[in-house]
């Protein structure tokens, strides 16, 4: 099931033929000539043909590296092929100027596949339905994989494997199916660009659990759709690590070129934080974009939409649009660059950006700010002014927060608000300092916590109005929650204050404190909460934003207050019956 090369000085099949029907389904060896009644062994040429459609397919075992030109496998009657080894870790090389490789019918390879084309360029062929399996990496310099349909697969479960400029015309988006599959133990690294959906309609890519994709290199970007709008693609990390160390400016790019592009990623990591690189969604004119994170980690230096392939540059929308989409555990952090539109057309076509917070954690890899909208759709939004590791860093945010969605605060740093935010979730303040630098009034369940006593957005959670003519009005409930025990009694903290200016107004509907004390407050009709729980008294003055606690004295204090009180008494009776007597 050989066709080919016919080497020199070796028994076997001459070039041009085809070898079918493997006795038995056993090895087939291509090694040296040998003889034996359950390995065939044959010495092939330049060009090699596997299977014609009768017979059973069996293993091809090497005994040593091998270096054909091209690879054309066809259908057996019946099985797959699987290319292994005798013993050791051949390599299979395909080579040459006119190199080819063609996949006509499934097959697995547990030994290394490296092929390149030394003059224009391998393209390697999956033909419809059918799956490439490499379960021992190796180094592909491919100009890319095309397809037969968008059933077709090339399945990397394991071993190192290096693809050079490429591109991925393979799999099905929308499907979610066929396409470039990695798991296991695969690591895939690209030292040039990787197209993935540049032709044939799009592309698809998925990156399982404990597997790697990589580009490296100044010129090794990512881009998922491309060049036209019928090239639909999208990467799905999906427990594995999407990365890249590249140089370039844009190192990731989702849709690109008037092309459609999608970025999913439901767990594992997706990291794109060189110097002044960036996530470009939406990058081109008439190119759509969407970064849809529900699970895992997406840390970035920039986040930029409509740029071009630098990392100040702008470009004009269209009738492209760039969307984020943040929801359950996934988490975005930003680095010094921010969240950018670099939209030229704003003026003619509108903004064509949109981001969505449903839950999931917005947080920060070095100081950073934005001034575009963002939609608090549901449930509450964590925006953390910290990194994974809790350093503190701040953000600055000047678009508007909208929807019907909530707020937490978490992170040491300082989150300022100063857009024209309506959001009508609740605000949790967890730590550090949130400032409103824009009047807001508060709605929703409403949280402070405090830890311990000390500096307020040091120590304790802390609120600011800050500017001139900033109003922070005060509505919906507070929960003043402790989450340990640390009140003897004597303390106070600053749960809202006033700076440059601004200023406090509106009383909460109720006020309780939640953890590990438990009290329900009591408005005096002033705005000054008061209550008692736990063994101590609290009290909130919702004018000024102090909270204050002091300790309930004992019975046997109360006791001895009241018999002094008596003893007192009694001496001023007998000291006035004294002086009428006289």
């Amino acid at each position: 099931m050989f066709a080919g090369m016919g080497m020199s000085g070796n028994s076997g099949v001459s070039s041009g033929t085809t070898i079918s029907n493997i006795i038995d389904s056993t090895s087939f060896d291509i090694s040296n000539p040998a003889t034996s009644s359950t390995t065939q062994t044959y010495s092939f040429g330049w060009d090699v043909t596997v299977g014609v459609g009768n017979g059973a397919a069996g293993t091809i075992q090497l005994a040593s590296n091998q270096t054909i030109n091209s690879l054309t496998i066809n259908a057996a009657g019946s099985g797959n092929y699987i290319f292994g080894a005798t013993t050791g870790t051949p390599i299979l090389t395909l080579g040459g100027q006119s190199a080819s490789f063609t996949l006509n019918s499934s097959a697995t390879f547990d030994i290394a596949l490296n092929a390149t084309n030394t003059n224009s360029g391998l393209i390697a062929t999956i033909g419809a339905g059918q799956t490439l399996t490499l379960n021992a990496g190796g180094t592909i310099l491919a100009s890319g994989f095309t397809a037969g349909n968008t059933a077709s697969t090339v399945a990397v479960t394991g071993g190192a494997t290096t693809i050079g400029n490429g591109t991925w015309n393979i799999g099905s988006a929308s499907a979610e199916s066929g396409g470039i599959h990695l798991s296991g133990s695969a690591s895939v690294s690209a030292g040039g660009g990787i197209q993935i959906g540049n032709g044939n309609g799009g592309g698809y890519v998925q990156i399982d659990t404990g597997a790697t994709l990589a580009s490296t290199g100044s010129g090794g970007q990512i881009s998922i759709g491309r060049n036209a709008t019928s090239n639909v693609a999208k990467v799905w990390v999906n427990g594995g690590t999407l990365s890249s160390t590249s140089t370039n400016a844009a190192p990731v790019f989702i849709g690109r070129g008037s092309g459609t592009g999608t970025l999913k990623v439901t767990s594992g990591t997706v990291n794109a934080t060189q110097s002044s690189s960036q996530i470009l969604i939406a990058a081109d004119t008439n190119s759509t974009g969407t970064l849809d994170i529900s699970g895992g980690v997406v840390s970035a230096t920039t986040i930029a939409f409509h740029g071009a392939n630098s990392a100040t540059g702008g470009s004009t929308a269209g009738t492209g649009t760039g969307t984020i989409n943040l929801s359950g555990t996934g988490a975005l952090y930003i680095g010094a660059g921010g969240i950018v539109n670099r939209q030229t057309d704003i003026g003619t076509v509108g903004t064509k950006v949109t981001i969505n917070l449903s839950g999931g954690t917005v947080g920060a890899i070095a100081d950073w700010s934005s001034s575009l909208d963002m939609n608090l759709v549901s449930g509450n939004t964590m925006i953390k002014a910290a990194d994974g590791s809790n350093a503190a860093h701040n953000i600055s945010l000047s678009g508007a927060l909208t929807g019907a969605g909530g707020l937490t605060k978490s992170g040491g740093g300082t989150l300022t608000l100063s857009g024209a935010n309506t959001y009508a979730g609740g605000t949790t303040v967890n730590a550090g300092t949130l400032t409103y630098a824009n009047s807001f009034t508060m709605q929703g369940a409403n949280q402070i916590t405090l830890g311990a006593t000390g500096a307020a957005g040091t120590d304790y959670a802390t609120v600011i109005s800050s500017g001139a003519s900033t109003t922070l009005t005060t509505g919906g409930t507070l929960a003043v929650n402790f989450s340990s025990s640390f009140l003897s009694g004597g303390e106070s903290f600053s749960l809202f204050q006033t700076s440059s200016g601004g200023a406090l107004a509106g009383i909460f509907g109720s006020v309780s404190v939640t953890g590990s004390y438990i009290a329900a407050l009591t408005n005096d009709g002033f705005g000054v909460w008061s209550g008692s729980g736990s063994g101590l008294n609290f009290t909130f003055n919702n004018s000024t934003g102090a909270f204050t606690v002091s300790a309930i004295p004992e019975p046997s204090t109360y006791a001895m207050i009241f018999g002094m009180l008596a003893f007192v008494g009694v001496c001023l009776r007998r000291r006035r019956a004294a002086a009428k007597a006289a």
